[in-house]
């Protein structure tokens, strides 16, 4: 390509790639961008944190999490009298040891489909009698 005709085309090209920028931008304003529901933030540091959270139909309250003692507890807040009052406190240590407590399928059955799809695929790759079976 001689310089010339490099010198000639720059200025087309960045005219195109302006042109398809101001269409981008002009597509992105219009097209009605919605953002997401903001999260509530989650304070903590040191192993302990809290969360506001909506504990029933307009009852309010927080999560503190403590990830050192493995404690959930919820706080409710009473705008009456202005209080936070303790609501409920577990200990979850022994609950995430638990791998099939109200689940369906159980993780026995999974494995055991995984491991039947894992040997029909190997089948399916290697039929008897295929390359890779062995001589007889």
């Amino acid at each position: 390509m001689s310089l010339r005709s490099l010198k000639s085309s720059l200025p087309a090209a960045l005219w195109a790639n302006a042109i398809v920028m101001a269409l981008g931008l002009i597509c992105w304003s219009i097209s009605g961008r919605t953002q997401a529901a903001p999260q509530p933030a989650i304070a903590g540091g040191a192993g302990i944190f809290i969360m506001p959270g909506q504990l029933a139909q307009n009852q309010w309250g927080c999560y503190l999490l403590d990830v050192d003692h493995q404690t959930l507890v919820a706080y409710q807040y009473s705008p009456a009298n202005r209080t936070l009052s303790f609501v409920a406190a577990r200990n979850y240590h022994w609950d995430v040891m638990l791998h099939d407590f109200g689940t369906e399928p159980s993780t026995k059955d999974v494995q055991t489909l995984v491991n039947n799809e894992n040997t029909v695929r190997k089948n399916a790759e290697n039929p008897p009698g295929g390359p890779d079976s062995p001589p007889k």
